[in-house]
C-alpha cells in the first residue's frame, strides 16, 4: 500500500517538473492559457470485483466535482496537460438475495483525487485521451457487512471529445480499476470497477 502511494507522488512530482521544465518556449509558439478550471457532472455504474456471489452494479452513481488543466508547453502544438480533479464518486453494487429476490445495497461514497496526463489529438484538438492514477477517501458507507478501507487506490484510462471547439464543453468516457482491496480482511481480490460519462465545462478563454 505505502508503495503504490509513493508511485502516485512519484507520477505526480514528474508531472509538475515537466511543467515547470519546459516554460521559456520561443515566441514563435502560440502559448495558451497555462492554467484552466472546470466543473464535472456525469454518471458511472461500479461493481466490486469477485465479493457478492449474485451481486449487480451500483448504476446509477454520480459523479461530480471540479477540474482543473494545465498545460505543458512544447515547440509543437500545445497538446499535453496535466489534469487534476476533485471529484465526489457514488461506488459499490447491490447483492441480490435470492430467498426473497430482493438486492442488499452495499455502496459507498468516494471523494477522490485522479491525476490524470491528457494529451489532445488531430489539429484541430477534437479528441483526446488520458490515462494517470487515483487516490479516493470513503466519507460514507451503506451495510457495513465487512469492514471497508479508508483509503482506496487505482487507474484511470479514458478519453473524450472536445464539442465546442475552444476547449469549454468536453465529453469524457473513462474506465476505472481498483489496485487495493477495498475489504482488507476478506480473502481474495475485491477492488472496485467502474465506468463513467461525463460532461465538464471550463471557465475563461
Amino acid at each position: 500500500m505505502k508503495h503504490l502511494f509513493l508511485l502516485i507522488f512519484m507520477w505526480v512530482f514528474a508531472g509538475v517538473t515537466a511543467v515547470f521544465a519546459q516554460t521559456n518556449v520561443p515566441d514563435t509558439v502560440v502559448v495558451k492559457s497555462k492554467v484552466s478550471f472546470g466543473v464535472k457532472l456525469g454518471g458511472q455504474l461500479s461493481a466490486i470485483k469477485n465479493i457478492y456471489s449474485g451481486s449487480s452494479t451500483r448504476f446509477p452513481g454520480l459523479t461530480a466535482g471540479v477540474v482543473m488543466r494545465i498545460l505543458i508547453p512544447d515547440e509543437e502544438a500545445n497538446r499535453f496537460y496535466i489534469v487534476p480533479e476533485l471529484l465526489y464518486s457514488q461506488e459499490g453494487e447491490e447483492d441480490r438475495i435470492k430467498e426473497n429476490n430482493t438486492y442488499m445495497k452495499y455502496y459507498y461514497d468516494y471523494i477522490s483525487l485522479p491525476i490524470l496526463m491528457r494529451a489532445y489529438t488531430l489539429d484541430n484538438d477534437l479528441f483526446y485521451i488520458e490515462i494517470g492514477p487515483k487516490v479516493s477517501y470513503l466519507i460514507h458507507q451503506k451495510n457495513e457487512l465487512y469492514n471497508a478501507r479508508k483509503f482506496d487506490a487505482g487507474l484511470c484510462i479514458g478519453g473524450g471529445i472536445n464539442i465546442s471547439g475552444e476547449h469549454k464543453f468536453e465529453l469524457g468516457a473513462r474506465l476505472d480499476w481498483g489496485l487495493v482491496d477495498i475489504y482488507p480482511d476478506v480473502q481474495g481480490k475485491n477492488s472496485n470497477l467502474g465506468g463513467a460519462i461525463t460532461l465538464s465545462y471550463f471557465f475563461g478563454k
